[in-house]
C-alpha cells in the first residue's frame, strides 16, 4: 500500500488531475483524498494476520473511523449471494456507529460511495438514475421488510 501511496504522490504532482485509488479491505488506510471498500463490512479476526480489527462499539468501528478521517467508505460483499444482505450491513453499521452514520450515509455505503466517488462511475443524467424501490414493512434498515417491487429505467425486473 505504501508504495501504491508513493505512486499516487509522484503521480498527482506532475499530472493535471488527481489519481484515483481506492483499496478493498483496507480498512487501516487513514489517508484522505483515497477510498476504501471494507470487505466484508464488519471484520471478523478469522487468523492471525487480521487480529488488529477494530472490535466495534462502544469503541469505533472501521467504518466509523474512516468517515472520521474523511475517506471515502464503501461497503463491499465477499461473494455475490452476499450481496442481498447489503441493506443489512448498512443497517449494522449505523447501528455500530452510536449515532455518527446517520439513514442518509448509511444508503451511501452501499451505493454512491462504491460506484460515484469510489470508483469515479459517471451516472449520466438524473432521470437514468431514478429507481424505486417498493418495500413491504417498517424499511429499508428493518431486517423483517422484505423488497415487493423495483422499477428502473435502465433495466427491466
Amino acid at each position: 500500500m505504501a508504495s501504491f501511496l508513493r505512486l499516487k504522490r509522484e503521480f498527482d504532482s506532475e499530472a493535471s488531475h488527481p489519481l484515483r485509488m481506492t483499496f478493498v479491505s483496507a480498512a487501516e488506510a487513514h489517508c484522505a483524498g483515497m477510498s476504501v471498500i471494507l470487505s466484508p463490512a464488519r471484520p471478523f479476526p478469522a487468523d492471525w494476520n487480521s487480529r488488529r480489527i477494530l472490535p466495534g462499539p462502544p469503541a469505533d468501528t472501521a467504518t466509523t473511523l474512516l468517515l472520521r478521517h474523511g475517506v471515502t467508505v464503501g461497503l463491499g460483499v465477499n461473494a455475490d449471494y452476499d450481496a442481498r444482505n447489503a441493506r443489512f450491513e448498512m443497517a449494522w453499521a449505523a447501528l455500530d456507529s452510536n449515532g455518527t452514520i446517520v439513514y442518509a450515509t448509511a444508503l451511501a455505503l452501499a451505493s454512491t460511495n462504491i460506484i460515484e466517488r469510489a470508483l469515479g462511475v459517471d451516472p449520466g443524467t438524473q432521470e437514468d438514475v431514478d429507481d424505486l424501490v417498493v418495500l413491504e414493512g417498517e424499511g429499508m434498515f428493518d431486517f423483517e421488510s422484505k423488497v415487493i417491487g423495483v422499477i428502473s429505467a435502465r433495466q427491466l425486473f
